[in-house]
């Protein structure tokens, strides 16, 4: 027997930017979202996008080889969020 209760979690779309330490995109980097385990590469602009993602606190970390990872913690609340750029050292 299955029970509806009427509440839909709310899915998160997120989008972002990559950038070197010359303000370049950062092609290729590889980013990263915890808990939901999800990945993504960044395009030849730099940017990247998750959807589905669940809504609440997730960490995104962002790989380039040459770079210093990036981590930021995020509260991911409304539908779509925007990243500003994120800036590898």
């Amino acid at each position: 027997m299955t029970f509806a209760t009427g509440v839909a979690a709310q899915s998160v779309r997120l989008t972002g930017r990559v950038l070197d330490n010359a303000h370049s995109p950062a092609k290729g980097a590889t980013v990263t979202i915890y808990p939901a385990a999800k990945h993504a590469m960044t395009d030849a602009a730099g940017h990247f996008s998750f959807s589905d993602l669940p809504q609440g606190r997730q960490q995104i970390t962002v790989n380039l080889n040459g770079h210093h990872p990036a981590v930021l913690t995020i509260d991911l609340r409304k539908q779509l969020i925007k990243v500003n750029d994120i800036i590898l050292i």
